[in-house]
């Protein structure tokens, strides 16, 4: 009776994966190193639903949340990231408050913010005097970084361009600009339209743009089939939303906001494309040159004059005052399918990337760092294998089994739903930590193990005295993939 029961649990498991639609089982992403980046949001539903995607994802490391002008005033486009961040556990993360206006004093259409008004009360009890003043913010994270960092403009470039003005030499902590900024005629988009102006400081001050176009993006589009596929393919209402995904209900929350979804009635996600395929680069292609042509005559003038584009694809030049550096935008088109697309974007929606911390320490018993740690490895596995909970899963432990080291092995079972019991938790001693994770459809695996150093630093952290709070949070605010390394598939 027991064979059968399992065999049919798998059988049943691998008809909702056809079901579901499941895809590869692992991340193309994935490369075992966080991004670091920061991100520049002005609260519109796009811009949301890349903040949920790009703040979810194991791979990025974000160093705080810019809220610009744009589509929302500033104040409530900060109160919407800092509503979101939390909700995803990451009080951690800063937003910081941008200018009220462009650089030479406009206001966005009034047509946009109408359009935006049904998301802001997504969070509308986030009081605004949490948040620090961006230029201040920007200037301190990217000074205390060891390495040049990432900006993500999904808004214009207007604080951006404020930053470099005030702090010149922070363009030299900037790795790379990606900005979601062209319409799909490969002209100037939203972003650079609004505010031109921020756009050429931010060229002249020698930062390298990488820009996107809409026409991409245009090709990505999200519906009922991807919000609900469960339902829509059983021939259900539209009731609820497929638990294979755990965040899709938030996704679903943010672009519907109450409207009822008609079958056949999809959301342009614009710049959640490009933070998609910031997290994937595999999606797009390389950086190319930009067509001539392509900027506004406004910012074609303070083009540099003899622009070049080396083999590396970076552009770099010197405009008319000689010695200030400076650097052509790039473009960037995606080479991955719409479905390819939207492949990326489930797969970081299949599991928090941080844990209920209160849910967990009621499964525990309290809280330390090696529950906390045992939580983020399983939910990091089940997202690289985009493996369901429970039944879905088999967990192959290796390591310590005397507490608190084994208060790891809880953590574990917590975040998958493996146990001893379904005899999908599997236990054995050693010295050191090693899980194998497996998809219970022999669709997928991989191992993982502690990275350098982070044996002896939760060891320091769980010592006789030790503040196992802040050892705890500690742990949380470093994205999974700086803290395992996957050593075998």
């Amino acid at each position: 009776m027991h064979r059968y029961r399992k065999r049919l649990v798998r059988t049943l498991f691998l008809a909702s994966a056809v079901l579901l639609g499941a895809g590869a089982p692992c991340r193309g992403g994935a490369t075992g190193r966080a991004r670091r980046a920061i991100v520049l949001f002005d609260g519109a539903f796009d811009d949301l639903a890349a903040l949920l995607v790009l703040a979810n994802s194991a791979e990025s490391d974000l160093l705080g949340v810019v809220a610009s002008p744009g589509t929302q005033r500033p104040w409530d486009a900060a109160r919407l990231a800092r509503g979101l961040l939390d909700e995803l556990g990451l009080a951690h993360v800063p937003v910081w408050l941008g200018r009220e206006r462009t650089l030479d004093g406009r206001d966005p259409p009034v047509a946009w913010r109408a359009a935006a008004q049904g998301l802001l009360d997504l969070y509308a009890d986030i009081p605004t005097e949490r948040f620090e003043e961006a230029i201040a913010g920007m200037h301190a994270a990217l000074g205390a970084a060891r390495e040049p960092v990432d900006v993500l403009a999904l808004s214009p470039l207007t604080d951006l361009a404020a930053l470099l003005e005030t702090h010149p030499r922070d363009a030299d902590r900037i790795a790379i600009v990606h900005a979601a900024a062209l319409g799909g005629d490969l002209q100037p988009g939203f972003n650079f339209r609004f505010d031109p102006q921020a756009a050429e400081r931010v060229a002249r001050a020698g930062a390298r743009m990488i820009l996107y176009s809409a026409a991409d993006a245009d090709r990505v589009t999200l519906g009922p089939d991807f919000l609900f596929e469960r339902e829509i393919q059983a021939g259900q209402p539209h009731s609820t939303v497929s638990g294979r995904y755990e965040l899709l209900p938030l996704l679903a929350r943010i672009l519907t906001r109450g409207a009822r979804i008609e079958a056949g009635m999809r959301f342009a996600v614009w710049d959640l494309v490009p933070a998609t395929a910031w997290l994937e680069p595999d999606l797009a292609g390389p950086p190319g040159p930009l067509p001539e042509g392509v900027l506004s005559p406004r910012t074609d003038a303070e083009r540099p004059r003899g622009c070049e584009h080396r083999a590396d694809g970076a552009g770099a030049a010197r405009n008319g005052r000689g010695a200030v550096p400076s650097r052509c935008p790039e473009l960037v088109r995606l080479r991955a399918s719409a479905a390819e697309v939207q492949r990326a974007i489930r797969e970081r929606l299949v599991v928090r990337r941080v844990p209920d911390t209160r849910a967990l320490e009621r499964f525990h018993g309290h809280l330390g760092p090696n529950t906390v740690l045992g939580a983020v490895m399983g939910l990091y596995a089940r997202s690289l294998l985009q493996a369901a909970p429970n039944f879905g899963i088999a967990v192959h432990y290796r390591g310590p089994l005397e507490p608190p080291r084994s208060c790891f092995i809880d953590g574990l079972s917590f975040a998958t739903g493996a146990t001893p019991g379904k005899a999908n938790l599997h236990l054995a001693e050693a010295a050191s930590v090693r899980v194998r994770f497996e998809r219970s459809d022999a669709k997928g695996g991989l191992e993982m193990v502690f990275a350098p150093g982070l044996r002896e630093r939760v060891e320091a952290m769980s010592a006789p005295g030790a503040d196992l709070e802040r050892g705890c949070a500690q742990l949380l605010r470093e994205p999974p993939a700086s803290l395992f390394e996957i050593v075998a598939r």
